[in-house]
């Protein structure tokens, strides 16, 4: 019963430790660039809406299927999606 104990201890010190560096958060202006920087047509006002109550995460998703990696290794969407209503 003691190595268990141990075992669970180890695991849960395992699980909270962070990453030594993480990516710097960046803003919403800099997100609807990098967009458009990867080749998606972008409604500045409309998108600004939506990164403000919605993150960047969680919209990716929408535009996954256009997402291409090109031999560089860069992210772009080779269908040019738009980010506009409609």
């Amino acid at each position: 019963m003691l190595g268990v104990g141990w075992i669970f201890l180890r695991n849960s010190t395992e699980m909270l430790t962070m990453p030594k560096s993480l990516k710097p958060g960046t803003t919403i202006s800099d997100q609807i660039s990098i967009l458009q920087s990867r080749g998606m047509s972008v409604d500045t006002d409309l998108a600004t809406q939506w990164l403000t109550h919605v993150s960047y995460y969680r919209l990716s998703a929408y535009w996954f299927p256009a997402r291409r990696i090109d031999s560089l290794g860069n992210e772009c969407y080779c269908e040019h999606p738009t980010f506009t209503e409609g």
